[in-house]
Formats: C-alpha cells, structure tokens, sequence
C-alpha cells in the first residue's frame, strides 16, 4: 500500500544520541521493556524479556506473572509463553514460526504515586497526599521471520498503544526508511518517535534517530524511521491520556517494535 507522505515531514537525525522529554519525573527514569531474541535451535526460539534504561542490557527483572507474553503468527494463531526468572531477565522459548510472526510481551498495568516518601505501589485513595498517581503500562511486539507475499504484518494487533509498521520489517536494509504508524485504541496520534539499535550506547535512555508523526488527509499518524546500522532495532513511543481509573491523573503508555536488520 502506497502512502502519500506530507512536505510537513520532520526529522532529526542525532549523532550523540537523544535523551527523551518524557512526561513527569518518573516517566524519565522508569525502565523500558524490550524482547531480545537469543537464537534459533533446531527450530526452537530462544529469548529475553528485558527491564533496561539501555538498549538491551537487563537492569531489573519484572515479575513474570506481571509479563503477558505469546507468539502471534501470520495466521493469527496464539502460543502463550511462560517464563522463567533467570537473573535480571525473563527467559522463554517457543517453537519457531514457519515463515513469519509476532513475538509479544505485554507488560500488565501498574498503578505507582508519587507520595512524599518516594513513589508507592497505589492510588491517590491509598495516597491522598501524593504528587501524582498514574497507571503504567508496556506493549513490546518483535517481528519474528520473513515476511511472504501478501503478509499482513501492517495489521494492528490492537494493542491500547501501537507501533504499526507500513513496511515488511524483515526487508529493511541500512540506509532505507521503515514507515511506521502510531495508533491508540486503533486511531492515529501525533506524537514523537524515537528508535536506536542494540549497542548503540551504554547512555541510559539514549537514542539513534529521533521524529515525530505527521499527516494530511491520506497519512495520518505516519512516521519514517531511518536505519543506520545493522542489528537489533527498537521504535519506541510514549502517550500519556488522562486516565479513566478513579483515583490516577494520567495513563503512562509506551510502545516498542523491534525487529533485526541484515547489513
């Protein structure tokens, strides 16, 4: 599908990397979720889920009960995945699409104040003096495979905040755009985009390449993410709505499509 891309478009390419102006105090520090795929054994796919500041070096470990994760393949079947602690990380393996599909990690909401002791696990009804309570919650979703023809890997998969791709992540070579498309509860926004590589730098919450959505009448909530290296790339984006839980200001919503890039 061909899109028409407005003259508006704006990006910024940064050499040193981009500290994100995420929204609130801990919405800076808090840790990303990432899917860091480890190998493939006779047909068996190993994998990490990983709680970091640096793109892909675990710093926390979630809790596993708190991790939805599956594999989601072109033919919208679903295979749960349990996992286990291991360290720092949460490891899993699943059985290898055949072709191509959808690694999933969904971290489940949480709702923290910011109280005058620090921040606490709880609401404002918990925490009547807190500077803010807001829910927090992850969608991670990693492109496993190659992509056939007819593929359908620009399909949403619904998830509240989404990282929609327009290209075939699995063709994406250094030097070219991946068009990607921002949704929350399936409409566009406008929002920033942010993308870096595995190994880029070890400066927490640092990053690549940096751009925002853009749109007219025939590209709504599009972005271009150019890629400048091989390896294991992560789109991220962030939304924070007012949030519709009594007792939380804001919904914390992050995103994350990853994908590997051949040289």
């Amino acid at each position: 599908m061909k899109m028409k891309f407005s003259r508006h478009f704006k990006s910024l390419s940064l050499t040193l990397g981009v500290v994100a102006a995420f929204a609130g105090a801990t919405s800076a520090s808090a840790h990303e979720v990432v899917i860091v795929p480890e190998k493939v054994e006779n047909g068996t796919l190993a994998f990490s889920v990983e709680s970091t500041h640096v793109y892909a070096k675990p710093e926390e470990a979630e809790t596993p009960a708190n991790v939805d994760t599956y594999l989601l393949t072109g033919a919208d079947q679903r295979k749960d995945i349990a996992l286990a602690l291991d360290g720092l990380s949460l490891k899993g393996k699943v059985d290898a699409p055949e072709s191509w599909g959808w690694l999933v990690a969904h971290r489940l909401g949480q709702i923290w104040s910011n109280t005058p002791e620090g921040m606490k696990e709880g609401t404002r009804a918990d925490y009547p003096d807190a500077v803010f309570a807001n829910r927090y919650e992850k969608f991670v979703k990693h492109f496993v495979g190659t992509s056939t023809q007819g593929a359908s890997f620009d399909k949403p998969l619904n998830h509240i905040l989404e990282i929609v791709p327009l290209d075939s992540p699995s063709d994406i070579r250094v030097g070219e755009d991946l068009r990607v498309q921002v949704l929350h509860e399936g409409r566009p926004i406008a929002t920033q985009v942010l993308a870096t590589y595995a190994g880029f730098t070890d400066t927490p919450s640092s990053y690549a390449y940096a751009t925002e959505t853009y749109g007219d009448e025939s590209a709504q909530g599009m972005a271009k993410v150019r890629i400048s290296a091989p390896g294991l790339w992560f789109v991220r984006v962030e939304h924070n709505p007012q949030s519709k839980v009594d007792g939380v200001d804001r919904d914390v919503l992050r995103s994350i499509l990853s994908f590997h890039v051949e040289k």
